[in-house]
């Protein structure tokens, strides 16, 4: 997937979250003063589904982690205009539509090269 943040854009694989990275989540969002604990990775997802400030700010802070950026997880460091924010699908790279790579091929039950070209002998 693409994230433009402000005009600039992110590549993010949003099916894949570290350990880590969902500690932080947990840590980064939790509200003492008002009795929350921080998001869980399912109440994140909910909660970026209904546009929640922290969700977004740690779906932004996590993306340009990623990135290689340095930031702050502070409202003043995540800022930008909500309106910039964009999602945009990418292809799966491994599908065999976008590879050329048909469904036999990718089968485990496929034969190898070498089961399917017997005359081919390794030389000596």
């Amino acid at each position: 997937m693409i994230v433009t943040i402000a005009g600039k854009r992110y590549d993010f694989d949003e099916n894949k979250l570290r350990l880590t990275e969902a500690y932080a989540l947990k840590n980064m969002t939790a509200r003492p003063d008002l009795g929350f604990g921080g998001y869980t990775v399912k109440s994140w997802q909910g909660a970026l589904n209904e546009m929640e400030p922290d969700a977004l700010a740690f779906l932004v802070w996590l993306v340009r982690t990623r990135a290689g950026e340095q930031v702050e997880f502070t409202p003043e460091a995540l800022d930008f205009d909500l309106g910039a924010m964009d999602f945009e699908d990418t292809p799966d790279p491994t599908s065999a539509a976008t590879s050329g790579v048909s469904d036999a091929a990718t089968s485990p039950s496929s034969p190898t090269s070498s089961e399917s070209s017997p005359e081919t002998t390794p030389a000596a």
